[in-house]
């Protein structure tokens, strides 16, 4: 958690709260299917609005809602985004 407390800051400028201690796990095939590459996602609140981002990390970001989110994601993020969301409605 703390890794990824710390990406998110570094990456984002965004100090958030992770809401939920247990990961979500994505994994998808690595280029030319020379391995899987196992992600863990963090939901998590910000405790700012303002997004500085890390050009060599990241392309671009923005606020968008739920649905728009969904629209953008990889197929390997949707069952992921689809589990947050679940989450969120129980907390």
């Amino acid at each position: 958690i703390e890794t990824a407390l710390r990406e998110t800051e570094e990456e984002t400028g965004l100090t958030v709260r992770i809401l939920s201690k247990e990961p979500i796990i994505v994994s998808h095939p690595i280029r030319n299917n020379t391995g899987t590459k196992y992600i863990y996602l963090y939901l998590a609140t910000p405790k700012t609005n303002i997004i500085t981002i890390q050009e060599d990390e990241i392309e671009s970001a923005e606020w968008v809602s739920f649905s728009e989110a969904k629209k953008r994601l990889k197929t390997y993020y949707k069952q992921a985004f689809v589990e947050c969301i679940d989450i969120v409605y129980h907390l």
